[in-house]
């Protein structure tokens, strides 16, 4: 099994990046924290104002979890 990490949570607004509020900034904390460690992991973004709606933001978020939590040794969810 690989020991990846996968990390569930709000990145940053991406058409409005000063859109951002505690939880946001904390995760982008957390991504820059495990980058600097050499930390493999993968995010799945639950920002539904990065998606074109909230369907699709529904929907892509469970199929990313989906795909994505069996590659990985352990899943960490940062959220409100």
């Amino acid at each position: 099994m690989s020991r990846k990490l996968l990390i569930i949570g709000p990145c940053v607004n991406k058409l409005n990046p000063n859109k951002t509020g505690g939880v946001i900034i904390l995760f982008e904390n957390l991504k820059k924290v495990l980058s600097n460690d050499n930390i493999d992991y993968k995010v799945v973004d639950t920002n539904k104002n990065n998606y074109p709606n909230k369907l699709i933001a529904y929907l892509s978020i469970l199929f990313n979890l989906t795909k994505n939590a069996s590659r990985t040794s352990h899943i960490s969810m940062h959220g409100t």
